[in-house]
């Protein structure tokens, strides 16, 4: 005679249980993925206000903004023709606690395809010193700060001009129009391009209404983002543009609008104050970019204005480090004034 009185459970039980269970991390994962995109929304927020305290810092020492990226011309290449040394970023690393990378260089002297001290082989061979030498490793660290966490895109590529180049999530403010290798000084609406110098003087419209830095999105396997070309899965990267012949400008600055600066009557619509009617402008239309706005609803590219995988709109943060979320439906008109620095025109606090 079996005396055993154990507890015993019925497979209906077993399976009420692991339906509870299921239910209730069904019901926890939204609020879990929430809780970690909050996290992840928090840290794009302090990066950016750290680079907004860099700025800041570098304006205060040098009394005038780091240049968007330098172009030098490079005596090893083919008839001396024009090429970048670096980007806006690289100018920051003093302020940031890289003072020992940063003394290994010379940005406003060294061009970006310089190789090391003593160079070997072609300049326009990616096997040889010149290409992979000592400043082009340089372009290969990666820093936390380069990145918003929620972003997507590779940390490094191997589609590169450079091998492993670095690239970043966060773009300096060239304004308005798409930016030349190197245009003229009076064509920069925004506040970094070709060999810029913005002084507080030429800030007219406050530091607290000029956007110094925005988001743009990547996606996996993005590519080189080829002149003229306002949209795709393109990368950007923090140490600058290699080569003005196969990278735009666009892959360390952001615009909001299309148009060729270069052409009189497009830079004329480009500079009128406040009121921004380009749909409608000859001589031919310009196209503002909009937040997380592609053409014809395109997934899984970026495009030469503000991104984020944030959603509903993405960070900047503003000339005063002050910090701002913008929204996908921010007027047209109100982005294009946060992003010239002398129209005159009102932002609203609240946008």
């Amino acid at each position: 005679m079996n005396n055993s009185s154990g507890f015993r459970v019925t497979l209906v039980e077993v399976a009420v249980g692991m339906a509870i269970v299921i239910l209730i991390c069904a019901l926890a994962l939204p609020a879990i993925q929430q809780a970690r995109e909050s996290a992840r929304r928090s840290q794009c927020k302090d990066r950016l206000k750290q680079l907004g305290l860099a700025i800041a810092n570098y304006e205060e020492t040098h009394k005038v903004l780091p240049p968007g990226w330098i172009v030098v011309s490079d005596k090893d290449s083919p008839n001396g023709r024009e090429t970048s040394a670096f980007g806006w970023w690289v100018y920051l690393i003093p302020f940031i606690d890289g003072n020992k990378i940063y003394c290994c260089i010379s940005p406003g002297k060294t061009s970006f395809r310089t190789g090391g001290p003593e160079p070997h082989g072609r300049w326009d061979d990616p096997n040889s010193d010149f290409f992979v030498g000592h400043y082009t490793h340089f372009s290969t660290v990666e820093w936390p700060i380069h990145r918003c966490p929620s972003d997507t895109g590779d940390s490094q590529t191997s589609k590169a001009v450079i091998p492993l180049a670095a690239t970043t999530t966060y773009l300096a403010n060239f304004g308005v129009g798409l930016p030349t290798s190197n245009h003229a000084s009076d064509e920069l609406q925004g506040l970094f391009g070709s060999n810029s110098g913005v002084k507080r003087k030429h800030i007219k419209d406050g530091w607290s209404h000029v956007i110094a830095l925005g988001e743009r999105r990547m996606f996996p396997g993005g590519r080189e983002w080829p002149a003229k070309q306002t949209q795709g899965n393109f990368n950007s990267y923090w140490a600058g543009v290699p080569d003005f012949d196969v990278v735009s400008p666009l892959a360390i600055v952001f615009t909001v609008t299309d148009g060729d600066i270069t052409q009189r009557g497009v830079f004329d619509v480009l500079n009128k104050a406040c009121q921004f009617d380009g749909m409608n402008t000859k001589p031919q239309p310009l196209r503002v970019f909009g937040i997380n706005r592609t053409e014809n609803n395109a997934t899984n590219v970026t495009t030469a204005g503000l991104s984020s995988h944030h959603g509903e709109g993405c960070f900047v943060v503003l000339l005063d480090c002050s910090v701002r979320f913008v929204s996908n439906g921010i007027h047209d008109n109100i982005l294009i004034g946060m992003s010239r620095r002398g129209d005159g025109c009102q932002i609203p606090d609240e946008f």
